[in-house]
């Protein structure tokens, strides 16, 4: 019966990778923008950025030095302060305020991201929308990208781009770094397919009446995170078609995790979302999960095949993995790839299990 499971599950893993490996395109222009394009084209629409902060003082120069730097001719920067207790209010107040273009929103309502990003989605005076966060630095054709994939699409569609760490070092960043991997080619993937069930908030652009046509935030409020990957679900519930954005010059690098405790309680805070996921997207996410926990066991549990199933398994995550680095023009965490993947299995699992039953109740 053992041994059943284990090839069952490998076959489910096999099936898995190869429908991510269909879902990286060969060309990452090929996703949404022509390969002809011209990404700071002066016909592109204008936009704005919404960055929802709190207690962001010391990310907030590196982040709005990116934002100006951006080649779109018309961008326009919403700041949205939410209730804040460091110097993040008062650098806003004398950095932003005095620019053309930019706006700050001190956040007075109930505190929590999702409240802060509709504070600054009303503030917003155009109609397409890009959400960043703090610990970012956008590329500086970042926006130029975005405004011409929505130009390029026939309706108003949610964009969902590439967040990958920077220069991750020490073990805590690159098994972060392999988790993020790991996130960014299954959403983007799914969405290439048709098939969108999440997002990094660090790089999702969508127009505001799209926000109104699903309905904001206001479904899933009451919880900590899912303005990202609830959205999504919710607004192809709606009928909104969700994008992959592969193009390279679109990827937003994201700081690494500082510490064990930030990026554990940032999993925990993730994972617990899934209690308000879509039965499609949980289902596949449990059976991949669990099907690659029991092909990690395979070696243990029914010796030279287990092993054997377990080698292929790693080399066709090698096989997605390389494919998702040549599209994205970024080096993939390929060395020491397989206790990456183990240390990752077991921790995604556990994490998942300790948020779904006591997720955390503030953000920081």
């Amino acid at each position: 019966m053992i041994d059943v499971l284990c090839v069952g599950a490998f076959f489910v893993q096999a099936g898995y990778l190869t429908w991510l490996f269909m879902g990286i395109p060969a060309h990452p222009l090929d996703s949404v923008v022509e390969a002809n394009g011209n990404a700071s084209s002066e016909a592109a629409p204008p936009i704005t950025v919404v960055v929802a902060l709190r207690n962001e003082q010391d990310q907030l120069p590196a982040l709005a030095q990116a934002l100006r730097a951006q080649t779109h001719p018309n961008v326009h920067i919403v700041w949205v302060n939410d209730h804040s207790t460091d110097g993040t209010a008062r650098w806003l107040d004398t950095q932003v305020t005095p620019r053309s273009h930019e706006q700050v929103v001190h956040h007075s309502g109930p505190p929590g991201k999702k409240h802060a990003l509709n504070a600054g989605i009303q503030a917003a005076s155009t109609e397409l929308l890009a959400f960043t966060d703090a610990d970012c630095t956008p590329p500086p054709h970042w926006l130029a990208v975005l405004a011409r994939c929505h130009e390029q699409t026939k309706q108003r569609t949610v964009l969902i781009g590439a967040s990958l760490h920077a220069e991750p070092q020490g073990v805590l960043q690159r098994l972060a770094g392999y988790e993020t991997w790991t996130a960014n080619i299954a959403m983007l993937a799914a969405a290439q397919h048709g098939q969108a069930y999440m997002a990094v908030g660090r790089n999702l652009s969508y127009a505001a009446s799209v926000y109104e046509r699903v309905g904001g935030h206001q479904a899933h409020a009451h919880l900590l995170s899912g303005d990202d990957d609830l959205f999504v679900q919710a607004a192809r519930h709606a009928g909104v078609p969700c994008r992959a954005v592969w193009d390279a010059r679109a990827h937003v690098p994201t700081n690494p995790p500082r510490s064990w405790r930030r990026w554990l309680r940032g999993q925990r805070r993730h994972t617990s979302t899934g209690r308000a996921y879509a039965t499609g997207p949980a289902l596949h996410l449990t059976a991949y999960y669990a099907s690659a926990l029991l092909v990690w066991g395979g070696p243990l549990m029914i010796g030279a095949t287990g092993a054997g199933l377990l080698a292929l398994r790693i080399i066709g995550v090698a096989h997605v993995m390389s494919r998702a680095e040549a599209t994205l023009e970024r080096p993939a965490p390929l060395l020491l790839l397989p206790l990456w993947d183990a240390a990752h299995t077991v921790l995604r699992i556990g994490t998942a299990a300790v948020g779904l039953v006591a997720p955390p109740k503030t953000w920081t």
